[in-house]
């Protein structure tokens, strides 16, 4: 369906405004983060539910179609997961107000989701969504300043979810080093609430930058159908726990329902051809 152009001009949304639809972005300071890795993993495990739910991506980089094997400027699709649907868009920055503030999805060719993922652009061209469940991913030392800085201007009324990305793989890392680095994770997101005066979620363990994830992202295959070594099986685990979080929000007293089993899909191969 073509997205329908809105043109009423409104004025930006206040720091106490609420969207329209239960809204979980992925900031970051800078590019390279996971941001978008993130918002494809919690955006499929929420559709898997069941339930309707729209993937919007107003980075400038647009690869969210990539992620999901789609071809770069096909528009606004829907893709069946399960018994639920992923409506995925790639939307103009400007627009982003009217999604989730004024008009509404439905007025922008998203239908009618109960959940919208929103995969931002860097800090740097896009400002902080209130009332919103925030998911900030941190790579190293720099991006956990400089994201300290760009989250002084969160609103109150929102909430943040930061996840360390970048760990040594599990299948590396001594048990000694591990311990090593959620000790300083833990310190560092103690001098963050310190300094945002702010009390923050955080994934207790970093997660590591998993190869397989990477290049199942980069060819638009599933994360879901990998097979189970330990970083695969920590990244699903910090998707499951973001996505227990947000459902939580949306639906206090029922529980996220279990992700069914996947299986890939197998090429058909014809003896005498390649």
């Amino acid at each position: 369906m073509p997205a329908v152009e809105v043109t009423r001009s409104k004025a930006p949304p206040t720091t106490e405004a609420i969207p329209l639809v239960p809204t979980l972005p992925t900031a970051a300071w800078k590019g390279g983060s996971w941001k978008t890795s993130l918002a494809v993993a919690i955006a499929q495990r929420l559709a898997y539910t069941g339930e309707e739910v729209a993937l919007v991506s107003v980075d400038r980089q647009r690869d969210t179609m990539d992620r999901l094997g789609l071809a770069p400027g096909v528009g606004t699709t829907r893709l069946s997961c399960g018994s639920g649907a992923l409506t995925v868009a790639d939307l103009d920055g400007s627009k982003i107000q009217s999604v989730l503030y004024d008009d509404g999805p439905s007025a922008h060719g998203l239908g009618s989701p109960s959940m919208i993922i929103v995969d931002m652009p860097p800090q740097k061209r896009g400002g902080m969504l209130p009332g919103t469940f925030t998911v900030v991913p941190l790579v190293d030392i720099n991006a956990i300043k400089n994201s300290t800085t760009m989250l002084l201007e969160a609103p109150k009324n929102s909430e943040l979810f930061l996840i360390k990305v970048g760990m040594e793989s599990l299948n590396t890392i001594t048990p000694e080093d591990l311990a090593t680095e959620l000790k300083k994770w833990r310190i560092k997101v103690k001098g963050m609430e310190e300094a945002l005066r702010r009390d923050l979620h955080w994934l207790t363990q970093p997660i590591p930058r998993s190869k397989e994830i990477a290049l199942a992202h980069e060819k638009g295959g599933s994360i879901w159908t990998l097979p189970p070594d330990e970083d695969v099986l920590m990244f699903h685990d910090a998707i499951e726990t973001i996505c227990k979080v947000f459902w939580q929000r949306v639906y206090p007293n029922d529980p996220l329902p279990p992700m069914p089993r996947l299986t890939a899909k197998r090429r058909t191969h014809i003896p005498g051809w390649p």
